[in-house]
């Protein structure tokens, strides 16, 4: 039998702390939400959206993509990962 350890980030981020860190306005981080790229939960924003929200402008700036753009190829690249590890157990790895 194998234990996996798993890290749990219950932090929240407020959405000042989250635009800080991802060096984006206040009213660009609402309208990411309003366009359903981002979710909210209780007003903050949980690690793993904080992380999307960095990776989206990561690829906004360097990539000059705009913000759909770069919301459909997260959403990609994250079922891209699911059907791999879906393909793995299929296979027995």
């Amino acid at each position: 039998m194998s234990l996996a350890i798993v890290r749990v980030e219950k932090r929240l981020y407020t959405l000042e702390q989250a635009t800080e860190a991802a060096q984006l306005p206040l009213h660009l981080l609402e309208w990411l939400v309003e366009q359903g790229f981002i979710e909210l939960e209780s007003q903050c924003l949980a690690p793993q959206q904080l992380r999307r929200l960095m990776q989206m402008q990561r690829l906004h700036r360097d990539l000059g993509l705009n913000w759909t753009g770069a919301a459909m190829v997260l959403d990609m690249a994250q079922e891209i990962a699911q059907l791999k590890a879906q393909l793995r157990v299929y296979r027995g790895f």
